[in-house]
Order: structure tokens, then C-alpha cells, then sequence
């Protein structure tokens, strides 16, 4: 009875041990996926912001030119 209760008990410790390692491996998962998220969109940002400033060089070069002409 008392051998028995004892193997039952750990064995309850063991799934919940397991759940607890899946819940972690989830939540490394989630956030690394986060992380590439955000990474993609910082760079997307910093692409559209260097279009931006090509643009603004162009339109100001292009400008100038037709002002001096």
C-alpha cells in the first residue's frame, strides 16, 4: 500500500515535470519566434527608412539641379 502510494506520487511528479519542460520549450519557442519578429520588422524599418533618405537625396539633388538650370 504505502510502496505503491509513493510510486504513484512520483510518477505524478514525473508528468508534471514533463508538462512544466514542454510549457518551457513552448515559451523559449514563442519567444525566439517574438525575436525573429521583431528583428524582421527592425530591419524592414531600417530599409524603408534608408528608401526614405535615397528619396529625399534624389528629389533634393534633382532640385537643386533644376534650380541651377
Amino acid at each position: 500500500m504505502y510502496t505503491e502510494l509513493i510510486l504513484n506520487n512520483n510518477n505524478i511528479m514525473i508528468i508534471m515535470m514533463m508538462m512544466m519542460m514542454i510549457m518551457m520549450m513552448m515559451v523559449v519557442v514563442v519567444g525566439v519566434m517574438m525575436m525573429m519578429m521583431m528583428m524582421m520588422m527592425m530591419m524592414m524599418m531600417m530599409m524603408m527608412m534608408m528608401m526614405m533618405m535615397m528619396m529625399t537625396k534624389m528629389t533634393t539633388t534633382t532640385i537643386i539641379k533644376i534650380i541651377e538650370s
